[in-house]
């Protein structure tokens, strides 16, 4: 098992919850470059990240329909309620999360 799982989700519910504005707070110009930066990043292939981004997608009012129709994991269902609550900025300001989400 990856040892980044839980980071891998917290970087998918931001963007999941933000939408376009962590697409410009990552830097990225498009989601396949997110999806790249944060699977590098984590060591997760980028269409994992987007599939963990589908499950947060139904909690959040974005253009994305995600997963709508599927129970959430169990870590998907704890992470949305740690962060659920967490403005943009508070995310960018939690050192774990830019350090991981971005490759240096």
């Amino acid at each position: 098992m990856n040892k980044n799982k839980r980071k891998a989700h917290i970087c998918a519910l931001f963007i999941s919850k933000f939408d376009k504005e962590a697409l410009k707070k990552l830097g990225c110009n498009t989601w396949n470059e997110v999806y790249e930066k944060i699977g590098n990043a984590l060591d997760y292939r980028p269409s994992v990240i987007k599939l963990n981004r589908d499950y947060f997608d139904p909690y959040f009012p974005n253009n994305r329909q995600g997963w709508r129709k599927k129970d959430g994991y169990k870590i998907v269902k704890e992470i949305y309620q740690e962060f659920k609550d967490y403005d943009i900025e508070i995310f960018t300001e939690i050192q774990d999360l830019r350090k991981n989400c971005q490759k240096p």
